[in-house]
């Protein structure tokens, strides 16, 4: 797998990486626009000054710094870069780079239940009320993201954001969702077990961990609780990075910024243009699949305007799964060096 390679900002993200006062910056564009790089550089821009400042005062504290993203693969992608651009001086920098999921495993400790455990009985109590399985189940994930266990009841009558007006999910059935979840989190307790939202909620009460700079990547798939989370470990005077794109949203946890608990208003927003990833063909491809749907002011088209290399045209496979499988395995026996080049396949479900 590549990592990022270190390099200099570009004249887009020099007003990026110069911004080292406290408080929230908001990094917005489109899949290769160099957000990730961005946030990163602008983190080893804030620890060189942290470090001078602190040296200047003869503080020996060290600057406690955390990097979240949404799965392994990304936490992966950006370690390289975090090791090369952050060099440890007089003063100690402890950088934490992972999951949301195993930040949280980490600092609590706590047996989990297991997937199929947890998914068994789900289905269970689910089985009766006459929905897809896999909504439900998504349904009841996007409600214990949403709301804290002590505020499920506000799920009854809020507006339901970050997936479609179908199925509707009528207020009889959002209660016994409620109530499932209620008799869920009891019967982990009788076990003394969490799962990932129950130690999500262990994290926005425990005591604060102090970090002087938090960067959160892909913060589009994170839910409301997770964020909450991570406000409730930033010092009193932070440094707090959100790279967003709504459009890339994986999951249905759609959420406001007032939702979180975060005041905006001071916010700095930034929006990146240009792309440093996409060829041409691939960003014209990539603005036809989005065009049409609904922007809110976190999400950015690809725009192929932006790009500057040209390159091979994406190609569309349709057939049944089996054929596509074969001829994706057939091209990447004609096409492909795996010696010297990477190569990622895909699928839903990861495999599973």
């Amino acid at each position: 797998m590549k990592i990022l390679s270190n390099h200099r900002a570009t004249r887009e993200q020099l007003p990026i990486v110069s911004r080292n006062t406290f408080g929230i910056v908001v990094i917005r564009g489109a899949a290769g626009s160099g957000k990730t790089t961005s946030a990163l550089l602008r983190l080893t821009a804030i620890v060189n000054a942290l470090s001078y400042r602190r040296t200047l005062n003869n503080d020996q504290a060290p600057i406690k710094t955390l990097v979240l993203s949404f799965n392994r693969t990304l936490a992966g992608y950006i370690e390289g870069l975090i090791n090369d651009s952050i060099q440890t001086g007089a003063i100690p920098v402890q950088i934490e780079n992972d999951t949301f999921a195993n930040w949280a495993k980490v600092h609590l400790n706590t047996e989990l239940i297991q997937d199929k455990e947890q998914t068994s009985y789900l289905l269970n109590k689910c089985i009766s009320l006459g929905y897809d399985l896999n909504f439900i189940l998504d349904e009841i994930d996007y409600l214990r993201g949403r709301f804290l266990y002590s505020d499920l009841d506000r799920y009854l009558t809020i507006e339901r954001t970050g997936r479609g007006l179908s199925p509707q999910v009528t207020r009889s059935t959002r209660q016994i969702l409620i109530n499932i979840v209620r008799e869920y989190v009891q019967y982990l307790e009788e076990r003394k077990l969490d799962d990932w939202h129950t130690q999500c909620e262990k994290m926005i009460s425990n005591s604060c961990l102090d970090y002087d700079i938090i960067v959160v990547d892909e913060t589009q798939d994170f839910s409301v609780n997770q964020i909450r989370a991570i406000l409730n470990h930033l010092k009193e005077d932070y440094y707090l990075t959100f790279v967003i794109d709504t459009i890339q949203r994986l999951y249905p946890r759609g959420f406001t910024w007032a939702e979180t608990g975060l005041d905006m208003r001071n916010a700095t927003y930034y929006r990146l243009k240009e792309n440093h990833r996409n060829t041409i063909e691939i960003a014209t491809f990539a603005a036809s699949i989005t065009q049409g749907l609904t922007i809110d002011d976190d999400g950015s088209v690809s725009d192929f305007t932006q790009a500057t290399r040209h390159g091979p045209k994406p190609i569309v496979c349709k057939g049944l799964y089996s054929q596509q499988v074969s001829y994706a395995i057939d091209y990447i026996r004609r096409h492909v060096d795996l010696e010297t080049e990477s190569l990622a396949f895909l699928k839903p479900k990861g495999g599973a």
